[in-house]
């Protein structure tokens, strides 16, 4: 591995000393070269660990009398044993011969288990010993693994589709760039997936001796009515510190099998592979051949051959569609049904049950991240923040029910995400501005937008906001000035009145108002009009399809400003351009307009 990095200029040179010496786990971690720089300051000194270990320890061999003798707990030290059995713990050990062993400086870390699914899986509580808050570092590692594999389908497939021209800008300012070989314009973008899984992947790395005495792994025998101990040899599921090691491991497996010239991406220990139909047996071989030269043993029982749909990462990644411009990311079949379960209980019961939330609400985020657009979003705000205070059940009102609806509607029948395999073309281009003036103590509030289409036609509208719904907005909101709404407002009405204009294109929309874009672009809010108005966007959004983008542009920038107050001075450039009506996207009804010819 070592000739391998130098080979490759791997900037982690300590890397492959500290694997053989075994892999620290408390104090301050430098920089390795390969991540995000972050620093994460430890709360806790090793110094003070130590002198807090004489209280910790009777602490938490305390707790451990009042486990229930029950299955779990016997499965639990079945599964320590067979640990035991493959050298990653050594043991049983009783409290006195861990003292005798270390001294008075032990600490031990608590196991309980899990159930999931047909097995039950042990968790060491790093956090109750406080081991984790010794952990300190200045980077922090990006997990972007489908971003990856995307990313790499998409060029793929379209120099193999359309045989451009590439060209790539390397991060030191050098350039590559090339036609598509002849052999490859003769072949159809025809690719496929499949995954490779390192086997118990953290038991396959050392831990330091230095940390043994900090990582007894402690459990409550049922039989003997006392904790047993084991030392472990191995990185620790459940501290911090394995996990950032266990990156660094990761991140260069990857980029030796990029260095050799696989096309796959790393998420922890799950290795997306991917490949151009013709090379479906090179590339696995070659995959599977560089874990055995550099002596990481992989899942054969859950290695699968590739296919043009897989599961990948807990999603479903269909390239069926490849040929026709679609690529398809969706959620397993068992994941929706698990979710929607979940959402019908919530939605009938109308509250949600606040001690369920940590193990549902991840899944829930991640299972709306395969879909398209921003549906849900409003929903799964909701659920945070009740998730967030503390109670044990919080109450759903009339809104957040039709915002948890719409979550509960999408994951049934939501388009998946999908990416498009096109020739690149320029975006269409939309300004939008609100303005709010007063006619005899009277509120006017005016919206305008302008749209630029590729080709350069050019259409604006100018029109007045319904009294009735700016009335509506000063009475909930309790404000006179409500111009962040009329700007939103604008925006959706330029998205609805737009509509066929921007159907499955890329949008570019330009807005000079900060907090309109803040909500256009977090798709959240915890002012009810504002809420209102989001989820009108997500109905939209849900339906058009499109690729959002959305920006601030100043005032004096912002060609929507002259038709928001009625004129069209100062867009002669914009000519020749086409006045057209605009709908109301809350109503769909036309708008009264205000500029003219």
């Amino acid at each position: 591995m070592r000739q391998v990095a130098e080979e490759m200029n791997w900037p982690d040179v300590n890397l492959f000393d500290e694997m053989t010496q075994g892999f620290e786990l408390t104090g301050n971690f430098s920089a390795c070269g390969i991540f995000k720089p972050q620093v994460n300051i430890p709360t806790l000194s090793v110094a003070q660990l130590k002198q807090n270990t004489k209280f910790l320890r009777p602490t938490i061999l305390g707790r451990m009398r009042l486990t229930e003798a029950s299955e779990l707990q016997t499965e639990l030290m079945e599964v320590t044993e067979m640990e035991k059995s493959k050298g990653w713990l050594e043991g049983p050990f009783t409290t006195d011969e861990i003292t005798n062993k270390y001294g008075h400086d032990w600490l031990p870390v608590r196991r309980f288990g899990v159930k999931q699914k047909n097995k039950t899986r042990p968790i060491d509580d790093f956090r109750e010993n406080t081991l984790n808050q010794t952990f300190g570092s200045v980077e922090k590692p990006e997990l972007r693994t489908m971003d990856h594999v995307l990313w790499a389908l998409v060029v793929l497939a379209q120099y193999l589709t359309f045989h451009e021209h590439m060209q790539f800008k390397l991060s030191d300012g050098s350039t590559l760039d090339g036609d598509v070989h002849d052999e490859w314009k003769r072949l159809r973008p025809i690719f496929k997936t499949t995954c490779v899984d390192l086997q118990s992947a953290y038991k396959q790395l050392a831990v330091h001796p230095d940390e043994h005495h900090r990582t007894v792994v402690t459990l409550w025998d049922n039989q003997k009515r006392k904790p047993v101990c084991y030392t472990s040899k191995v990185l620790p599921f459940g501290a911090s510190a394995s996990v950032h090691h266990f990156l660094r491991v990761s991140s260069f497996l990857q980029a030796a099998g990029l260095h050799m010239g696989l096309c796959w991406a790393a998420y922890f220990d799950d290795y997306a592979l991917l490949t151009h139909e013709c090379h479906e047996k090179s590339s696995l071989h070659a995959a599977l051949e560089l874990f055995d030269v550099f002596g990481f043993l992989y899942s054969k029982d859950k290695l699968a051959g590739f296919s043009d749909c897989t599961e990948l990462l807990g999603v479903e990644l269909n390239l069926q569609s490849v040929n026709s411009g679609h690529i398809k990311v969706q959620n397993k079949q068992s994941r929706i049904e698990e979710t929607v379960q979940f959402l019908d209980k919530m939605i009938e019961e109308r509250y949600i049950a606040v001690d369920q939330m940590p193990s549902k609400l991840g899944k829930l985020q991640y299972a709306e991240a395969q879909l398209w657009g921003r549906a849900g979003r409003l929903a799964l705000a909701d659920i945070r923040h009740a998730a967030s205070l503390g109670k044990v059940t919080v109450e759903l009102d009339v809104r957040a029910c039709k915002a948890v609806e719409l979550l509960r509607s999408k994951l049934l029948s939501g388009w998946p995400r999908t990416i498009s395999v096109s020739k690149k073309k320029m975006p269409v281009v939309i300004f939008t501005d609100g303005s709010l003036e007063y006619d005899n103590g009277k509120r006017v509030a005016g919206i305008g937008g302008v749209c630029i289409l590729p080709c350069g036609h050019v259409e604006i509208f100018g029109a007045e906001v319904p009294q009735e719904i700016l009335d509506d907005w000063t009475e909930n909101d309790d404000k006179d000035h409500v111009i962040g709404l009329i700007e939103l407002y604008a925006v959706l009405t330029a998205l609805h009145t737009w509509s066929r204009h921007i159907t499955l294109e890329r949008v570019v929309v330009f807005v000079d108002n900060w907090p309109a874009v803040d909500a256009l672009v977090k798709g959240v809010s915890t002012q009810q009009t504002w809420r209102d108005l989001l989820m009108t966007f997500e109905i939209l959004d849900e339906k058009q399809q499109s690729l959002h983008w959305f920006a601030r542009v100043p005032s004096s920038s912002n060609p929507a400003d002259p038709p928001s107050r009625g004129t069209l001075s100062g867009l002669e450039f914009l000519k020749p351009f086409v006045l057209c009506e605009s709908f109301c996207p809350v109503t769909n009804k036309p708008l009264m307009q205000i500029v003219k010819e």
